[in-house]
Order: C-alpha cells, then structure tokens, then sequence
C-alpha cells in the first residue's frame, strides 16, 4: 500500500494485455473510509495508448468533491485497470492499488520570540518554516520589556490593519505606481489565506482548534506581562475613543493580516494548502 496526502498528484497505470490501441478499458476508483467502508466509488473509460498502457491520473481530493464526499472521511483509495477488458480482476497484472491517505495533521504553533508571532505547522513540514519580512513597529521593540512590548503590539496590530486596507483597496499601488495592482492581488490572496486559517480553527478540522487553544493558554501563561500590557492599552485606547473593542479587534485583525504578509508562498502552502 502506498501513502499520499489529498492533493498528490496521483498516476494509475496498467500494461493492456489483448487490447488494441485506442480502445477504451475500464477503470474504477473507490473512496474508503477508515474502517475500508466504500464510500463512493466511480467508474470511467480511458483509452489504450500508443505504449499499450493505460493511465488514469486524479487527485483523492478532487475525486472526492467530484463524488460529493467529505475529504478528511477519505483513509483509503483504490484504484482498478481492468487491463483485458474482460470486467473481471482475473490477473495479478489486473490487481487493485491500494492508497493510504497521508494524515496531515496540525501538531502544534510554532512561536517566535523575537517577532511575538504564533503560526499553525504541520509535522512534516515544520523544519522548513521562514519568515520574509517584518512588521516595522514590532521590529523596533524588540529586546525590551514584554510590558512595553505588549503595550506596543497594539499599536503594531493597527499597523498592520492600516497597511492591510491600504494595500486591498488599491491606495498602496497609487502610491506606489504600480501599473499591475500587485500589492493588491497579493492582499487578496493573503486575505483568503487568513481566512482558511481562521475557519480551519474555528471548525477544529483536524483539532487545529483544540490545538490553538491548548497552544493560546501556555502562551499566556509564559507571557503574563506581556499579555496583561496588551490588554490593558487595547482596553484603555478603546475607553479613550469611546469605541469598546474596536481597537483591540482591529490591532488583533492586524497582527493576524500582517502576520500573513509575513509568511512567504512556501510557508503558506504548509500552513493552508493552495
């Protein structure tokens, strides 16, 4: 049995055995559950080609939207040729492959110190995670008091927020003249991934949300003074301007939107999947 994670490229293949070339054989894939219950399954026709092989190539994900099936029910797959074209399996070279579906689950939040940021890894990819840039307010508090860091994570937050809304409306290609709208696009697509983050641990697929609460509660626990600064500026600047919550929600909107700006294309494949 083989192992593959839901957006594998995945290639069946089969040497016909009595076929001619541009016939069309039989190929059946079955989606299984984790006790190898068929879920679904489906039948298609692939022609024989030049090579006298046979290929089928899908992705479990794709074949299971296709097939109306939730993705993380999918443990198995299997795939048959039927290389003679007889409707049977009657021959080793005819027997089913059998697919494990890699477990990709999210083992934890990787925390750096020095940027105060907490992001969700897998196991596999954990090692390779990097961050391009940094968020200017927070780089210049680094190495002093976690209260005054606390107190200025705020401030960084709305930062972050104010260059998010600049930068999807269209203001920062202004500035900057850029004929291609790029900072634009690439706050769509960072906005998008912030998203997928949130519903990830909002439904705790995969337990992403008992993960991030188990992760948020040690968090605070390893940094009182710094969460206890965050709080109270957010509280205090919000009883200043006479709106409850809008500044702590909009610095905590900012730290996770800049945060996404952070995370370059490798990481965000890690993180979310594209």
């Amino acid at each position: 049995m083989i192992t593959k994670k839901l957006d594998d490229k995945i290639k069946l293949t089969a040497k016909t055995v009595n076929v001619q070339i541009g016939q069309e054989v039989k190929v059946i894939l079955k989606l299984y559950d984790e006790n190898k219950k068929v879920l679904k399954q489906k039948e298609y026709k692939e022609k024989v080609q030049e090579n006298k092989k046979v290929e089928k190539r899908f992705t479990i994900s794709n074949l299971a939207d296709e097939l109306n099936i939730d993705s993380s029910k999918v443990k198995y797959v299997s795939g048959w040729i039927d290389a003679d074209n007889d409707g049977e399996i009657t021959r080793e070279y005819e027997k089913e492959v059998w697919i494990e579906v890699e477990n990709i689950v999210f083992i934890g939040f990787i925390h750096r110190p020095n940027t105060n940021k907490v992001h969700l890894l897998t196991s596999k990819d954990i090692q390779k995670y990097k961050i391009q840039k940094r968020n200017p307010i927070t780089k210049g508090f680094e190495n002093i008091h976690p209260m005054f860091q606390g107190s200025a994570s705020i401030f960084a937050g709305l930062y972050g927020f104010g260059d998010w809304a600049a930068r999807i409306s269209g203001f920062r290609d202004w500035q900057l003249d850029n004929i291609d709208n790029i900072e634009q696009k690439n706050s769509s697509k960072e906005t998008e991934y912030t998203l997928r983050l949130i519903k990830h641990i909002i439904s705790n697929n995969q337990g992403a949300g008992e993960i991030f609460l188990k992760v948020a509660s040690k968090y605070i626990k390893s940094n009182p003074g710094y969460v206890t600064s965050r709080f109270i500026t957010g509280v205090g600047l919000s009883y200043l301007s006479k709106a409850p919550l809008v500044i702590p929600s909009s610095a905590t909107a900012g730290d996770v939107l800049f945060t996404a700006k952070e995370i370059d294309d490798f990481a965000k494949n890690i993180i979310l999947g594209k």
